[in-house]
């Protein structure tokens, strides 16, 4: 036990063990690439396997401000970009003037995500600024492609589902409405 008490400020740190892996992947697309699109968090892209606390009600994500910052470093996100993101982890781009690319945190709608946030009919307000965003580029005439790390079904080596169901409906009514001009 003293040498843990004595020794564990010299432990490391698996936040920074992550934050340093996504600053190297990010900083060897942006040499290798002219323009990056990049956000998109996984379940293994924080300290704890699908963990990320949903922070809704303030105005930024300890975590989220983090992964922001190795963007911005890696100069694959604007100002701007990264205060936005540094709330709930999305992003979006105007590509070209010919469609638009939007990235959503689809981490906390896992089934396994932890803490569980399913309390919240809307984390991060994501939905309402995912309708937002798909309206607007649709007035724009611009079709929209969205990303994300886990997608709103079943996974299929073990047919569990991926998202809890209540955030796969809510996903579905918005990209399936017929106003919004679903292809």
């Amino acid at each position: 036990w003293d040498f843990v008490r004595h020794n564990q400020d010299q432990l490391p740190n698996p936040e920074d063990d992550v934050l340093d892996i996504i600053n190297n992947v990010t900083a060897r697309l942006a040499h290798g690439f002219s323009t990056v699109y990049t956000g998109t968090l996984g379940n293994d892209d924080s300290a704890v396997d699908y963990g990320l606390n949903v922070t809704t009600y303030q105005k930024r994500n300890s975590y989220l401000r983090k992964a922001a910052s190795v963007f911005r470093k890696n100069k694959v996100f604007s100002r701007r970009l990264k205060r936005f993101y540094s709330y709930g982890g999305a992003s979006k781009w105007v590509v070209d003037d010919s469609f638009t690319l939007i990235s959503i945190n689809t981490l906390i709608y896992s089934a396994w995500h932890t803490p569980n946030s399913t309390s919240e009919d809307d984390p991060f307000f994501q939905f309402a600024w995912l309708r937002h965003q798909i309206k607007k580029s649709m007035k724009k005439g611009l079709p929209v492609w969205i990303m994300g790390h886990i997608p709103p079904g079943t996974e299929t080596y073990g047919y569990s589902q991926l998202w809890h169901s209540k955030y796969v409906r809510t996903y579905l009514d918005i990209v399936e409405d017929p106003v919004l001009g679903s292809n």
